[in-house]
């Protein structure tokens, strides 16, 4: 993720607009957690979680067929990709081969992998290639319970890696609980939307958990936090410190007047980072505000993982109108935010 998105938009086409009025800075907010973290934002917030544990993704209906119905869609799933026939060009197997890869390991003959139905705890695991020419595939547990059924699943691995995608999807399943209304989650879980994967911050491998929200009264600013785990200490991620004067550059380069608000070294949950806020003008726009926060993160600890916390205030988000009436209140908001920001 780079620290100034969409830099651009200071050259397009906008509407010329006047401050209304901004919100009052005091709100109503409301806990969102995300894999182990947490942070306060409005109610009524439009908010998006993208998170997955050991690269596992879960999806709950709350559909309750019986349990001989839930078998005959698993079945019925299993003998559609049992019956569709490989159809993988001349130049692709050419290729495998000469990378020194297994075709028939990677393509097979049908798109079926592997399927198999547990009857005593109503469960079905399956495993197929996307298309009928991939050799990606994907890996689904499908468990039915008293609420409803539940899917767990790796999409983004290839046709030889499924006994590892099996084993990922099983112990996550084992240590995930679902969500209820008004219960308690477990410290230093692993959070998504339908629960949390208790593993007592264990898992150090594959994680990774993104939100994005716009804020309720404030419809330019748009908040955004992405965390990955640091599996070495060569991980690549987007050194602050080191590229802010370059992106800084950038934004004046596109037409803009750059006032930098912030910049230096900060902790927050428990990592020291680097921050930089600055206020982006151009004639006859309102300004525009971003700030970022990065923090590099800890080999092997799950709860220090690379972090990205940005905020951007764009009035062009907004049909050209600004929510914030002054650089002070634009400052206060990413205190607000940043200070609600915690592990969990």
């Amino acid at each position: 993720m780079k620290l100034f998105k969409n830099i651009l938009l200071l050259l397009a086409p906008a509407f010329i607009t006047i401050n209304t009025g901004a919100a009052p800075m005091s709100y109503n907010s409301q806990e969102v957690r995300f894999g182990r973290f947490s942070v306060d934002i409005p109610k009524l917030s439009s908010v998006a979680i993208d998170a997955k544990y050991l690269g596992v993704s879960v999806v709950f209906h709350h559909e309750k067929p019986t349990p001989a119905q839930f078998k005959a869609e698993q079945d019925a799933q299993a003998h559609k990709y049992e019956n569709s026939q490989m159809q993988v060009s001349a130049s692709s197997l050419k290729l495998w081969k000469a990378a020194g890869l297994n075709p028939d390991e990677d393509f097979g003959s049908k798109q079926l992998i592997r399927y198999q139905y547990d009857q005593a705890n109503n469960e079905a695991f399956i495993a197929y290639r996307k298309t009928p020419d991939s050799s990606d595939a994907i890996a689904r547990l499908t468990k039915l319970g008293p609420a409803g059924v539940a899917s767990f699943e790796i999409n983004n691995r290839s046709a030889a890696g499924v006994t590892g995608s099996y084993n990922d999807i099983r112990h996550a399943a084992s240590v995930f609980k679902f969500a209820e209304n008004g219960g308690p989650l477990p410290t230093h879980a692993f959070c998504i939307k339908e629960g949390c994967f208790d593993d007592n911050a264990h898992s150090t491998t594959n994680e990774h958990a993104g939100l994005s929200a716009t804020l309720a009264g404030h419809k330019d600013a748009e908040l955004s936090v992405e965390t990955t785990t640091r599996t070495s200490d060569s991980q690549a991620f987007n050194d602050l410190e080191k590229n802010a004067e370059g992106e800084i550059q950038l934004l004046k380069d596109a037409g803009g007047h750059v006032t930098v608000l912030k910049q230096g070294k900060r902790t927050l949950v428990g990592q020291s980072g680097y921050e930089i806020a600055v206020k982006v003008e151009a004639t006859e726009h309102q300004p525009i505000y971003i700030f970022t926060w990065v923090g590099p993160g800890k080999t092997g600890d799950p709860l220090k993982p690379v972090i990205q916390f940005d905020l951007r205030i764009d009035p062009n988000l907004h049909q050209g109108v600004s929510t914030i009436s002054s650089t002070d209140d634009a400052l206060q908001l990413w205190e607000t935010l940043a200070a609600s920001f915690q592990v969990r």
